[in-house]
């Protein structure tokens, strides 16, 4: 769910508890829309070094302490280059949020080179699609922000550097920690319960609205009017309740876990009943980081992937163009195939063909019986030029075939391979994943080959990072995630008797398990299974894995990376389990 007011004034406890005196030591964007800022605590006493994000996305917008690590850009944006070089080596000195607004203020303190205390604010509106982070002096006044904004009806304020910040425009709403129950609701109202919360109190979510309907009354779908009196002094003492919790810093933070999604919040959350489980977590910034952090993580694999996902489907699809067409032109040659029976009944026939006849009927006895067959005839030419013109015509379309039969496996292969590539992509877990995929397509010259200064730079015979894993008896097990990757751990990192792994007639990963030919069940086992999980047969309840030692699995001469064959195996069938893989993957 989006934060409001509510959990973010629960993060802003906990960040004014934890990071409250914390030193910059480091700011990273990694994506336009993103900011992570590597702190030392030396007052927290659970943990000295932390990491604060701060995004400012349209679908996820958000701040919180995070154990994530995000790759980085080769070049800063120059909006980090700019908090870099004014707060870096600061320190935060106060952390704020107006009321209920969901707006957060973190003010850092910083020595000039002239020793000159200087301050410096960091503002995060958490606004849906006008989320925005604004960075100011210590007197409001406007450095830069991701998003500069000039003046429209929608925001109802400018945001560009060298003007004086203002905070979003006021709601005519109440403010619910200032909620006494002397100010009674209007329960004369037809209007649902919840409804009424959110257009009448600062920061109330959807969520919390329901949730106080339900507490209150049983229901989420409770209106005004029907409200009895006993309901009615539940719900104005439930309300000054919350505001009591939410002053004192007394929340409860879970995850709300559903059959089809997951939610959060700052207190447990009771209205979905027997469908839902909760989950008690420890912090806010906890329940944020775990809710988002797959999903953020597939967002940015899916954005940095984009481009080679649509080439892959392109390319894919002028194949299988291809693929058709040469197959209905071998349709069309496996008929001409009549052309040289028609060129041998002429010649069988010339003596009954009368010249300029535009149609023969003559007799056939290649059956061992009379069979009267009529062969077309071009009436311009002799009954013997019309049988060359056949043969000549039958020789051409036998020269098609033998062509269109090599062709055609040869289409097929080069599909099977796009569409191995694109499974491929599926499973990267970073950009460095996504490179080695563009270097490969580049190499097979599918692409442009295009490398970065920073890349140029890097050794060229760096091995790829493996996906590793331990499995229950100790055994390391590895795990390539593309066709390089294979390639490298099939080919040169394996020992000859290893076992290696791959789900059967379908794209998949090579695994391998690293025990020098001996192995207890159990690894084997899970093994497989870690094989079948990243391959395309995942969604399968029983999948066919064969296995062999990497002595049996060669690579024949000019195959494209990754492309193997194997002979003898055995074949196992096992469940894929994202769950199991999971606990076994080596952190």
């Amino acid at each position: 769910m989006p934060i409001d007011g509510i959990m973010l004034s629960a993060v802003c406890r906990e960040l004014q508890t934890k990071i409250m005196h914390a030193k910059v030591e480091k700011i990273n964007q990694p994506e336009k829309d993103e900011l992570i800022f590597h702190l030392h605590c030396p007052e927290n006493r659970e943990k000295k070094n932390c990491r604060l994000l701060v995004s400012a996305g349209s679908s996820s917008p958000k701040v919180h302490l995070t154990e994530q690590n995000r790759e980085n850009p080769a070049v800063a944006p120059n909006f980090c280059m700019l908090l870099r070089k004014h707060i870096a080596g600061s320190r935060i000195v106060e952390i704020e949020q107006p009321g209920l607004e969901r707006v957060l203020m973190i003010m850092f303190e910083a020595k000039t080179e002239m020793y000159e205390t200087v301050r410096r604010r960091l503002i995060i509106e958490i606004l849906g699609r006008y989320s925005n982070v604004i960075f100011t002096d210590g007197e409001g006044q406007i450095y830069d922000s991701l998003r500069q904004v000039d003046f429209s009806a929608s925001v109802g304020r400018s945001i560009l550097p060298g003007l004086r910040y203002e905070l979003p425009p006021a709601q005519d709403k109440r403010n619910l920690l200032a909620f006494e129950t002397e100010d009674l609701l209007d329960f004369h109202s037809e209007q649902r319960l919840d409804h009424y919360l959110v257009s009448e109190f600062v920061g109330v979510s959807p969520l919390f609205a329901r949730e106080c309907s339900f507490l209150c009354t049983g229901r989420t779908d409770a209106r005004l009017n029907e409200l009895s009196e006993g309901e009615k002094e539940n719900i104005l003492a439930k309300l000054k309740g919350f505001a009591g919790k939410i002053e004192q810093g007394h929340f409860s933070p879970c995850l709300i876990k559903k059959e089809t999604h997951t939610d959060f919040y700052c207190f447990p959350v009771l209205q979905y009943g027997s469908e839902s489980a909760l989950e008690k977590i420890d912090s806010p910034s906890e329940a944020i980081d775990l809710f988002y952090t797959e999903r953020d993580k597939a967002e940015h694999i899916r954005r940095n992937s984009a481009d080679v996902s649509k080439m892959l489907s392109t390319i894919a699809a002028r194949i299988e163009r291809k693929i058709a067409a040469r197959k209905q032109d071998l349709a069309d040659c496996e008929k001409a195939m009549k052309y040289k029976q028609y060129g041998d009944l002429i010649l069988s026939n010339l003596y009954s063909i009368r010249l300029g006849a535009e149609m023969a009927d003559v007799s056939d006895y290649s059956s061992g019986e009379e069979i009267r067959v009529s062969v077309p005839l071009d009436k311009a030419l002799s009954p013997a030029q019309n049988a060359q013109r056949y043969y000549k015509r039958y020789k051409k379309a036998r020269t098609a075939m033998e062509k269109l039969e090599t062709e055609i496996p040869n289409a097929e292969r080069e599909a099977a391979y796009i569409y191995s590539v694109l499974e491929s992509l599926s499973f990267a877990e970073n950009v460095a994943d996504i490179a080695q995929i563009r270097k490969e397509l580049a190499d097979s010259g599918y692409s442009k080959h295009s490398v970065s200064k920073k890349q140029s730079k890097q050794k060229k015979d760096a091995p790829p990072k493996l996906s590793e894993f331990c499995s229950s008896g100790g055994l390391p097990i590895y795990l390539g995630r593309n066709h390089y990757q294979n390639d490298y751990l099939t080919t040169k990192f394996a020992d000859k008797r290893d076992i290696w792994f791959h789900v059967k007639n379908y794209p998949g990963c090579h695994t391998v398990l690293k025990c020098g030919g001996e192995a207890d069940d159990l690894s084997m086992t899970e093994a497989a299974v870690i094989a079948a999980t990243f391959s395309k047969a995942s969604a399968g309840q029983k999948v066919a894995v064969d296995y062999t030692q990497i002595k049996n699995v060669k690579k024949p001469n000019g195959a494209k990376a990754g492309m193997v064959v194997y002979d003898p195996y055995k074949t196992a069938y096992v469940v894929p389990n994202p769950e199991l893989a999971e606990r076994l993957r080596k952190k």
